[in-house]
């Protein structure tokens, strides 16, 4: 993840691992099939930023990633399906403090339409191959921010509404018919929220604002097929 500011100029990165898990229950008729998915990833993720001054501030992120969709998908031809979708996304980032400098815990929630296709673009006596790319649509972002040791109020924005991309590809090899490996590419860009009030004890002491930012997210996994 990458915070700018309106200069465009990057004030904060956050980049790691994220471990996780991923359930999903299709349906088909014919040449229909309904799926639904379930997905939580989980880990410390290094936080590289600044503070308010510009002092360079470094730290970890505890980051957990929620994803529950339901995807519609239509074959139009013998190796293209086309797809649709709908998920709730909810994006935890727990930032530690340091020293004098103190911790924030943020909630982030959305939902995100989608659409895009899918081909078949290898058939081999090794493996099937299948690509897919899908435009998402995202929803503005509400966000709570909530301060360590009740420095301040909690915080609640909503930021501009998102465009992304996400690229997929999917290997099936024959010798292990019920496994499936999929290389995935996430990339979502968040315009900046407005301006929000600073309470402290129900007094303003000031504004809040959550900068533009980007999500992007390489993932390997490895599916057991039922």
């Amino acid at each position: 993840m990458t915070e700018t500011d309106q200069s465009g100029r990057d004030m904060v990165q956050e980049h790691g691992w994220l471990p996780g898990v991923t359930l999903r229950a299709d349906y088909a008729v014919r040449d229909w099939q309904v799926g639904v998915t379930g997905e939580v990833y989980r880990h410390q993720i290094t936080y590289d930023g600044q503070m308010q001054s510009g002092v360079p501030f470094a730290s970890d992120t505890g980051t957990t990633q929620t994803r529950v969709g339901i995807e519609v998908s239509k074959q139009v031809a013998d190796a293209a399906r086309l797809i649709g979708g709908i998920e709730w996304d909810r994006w935890q980032r727990d930032i530690a403090g340091r020293g004098n400098v103190l911790g924030l815990n943020e909630r982030y929630f959305s939902w995100r339409l989608l659409a895009g296709a899918q081909m078949r673009v290898l058939q081999a006596s090794w493996a099937q191959m299948r690509a897919r790319a899908l435009v998402v649509r995202s929803a503005p972002e509400r966000l709570r921010v909530r301060f360590e040791n009740g420095a301040f109020d909690d915080a609640h924005l909503t930021t501009q509404p998102a465009t992304g991309m996400r690229l997929a590809l999917d290997v099936y090899p024959t010798a292990w018919p019920k496994l499936a490996i999929t290389t995935e590419w996430d990339w979502l860009r968040v315009g900046r929220s407005g301006d929000a009030v600073l309470f402290r004890g129900g007094v303003p002491v000031g504004f809040v604002t959550q900068a533009e930012h980007a999500r992007r997210a390489l993932s390997v996994r490895v599916d057991y097929r039922f």
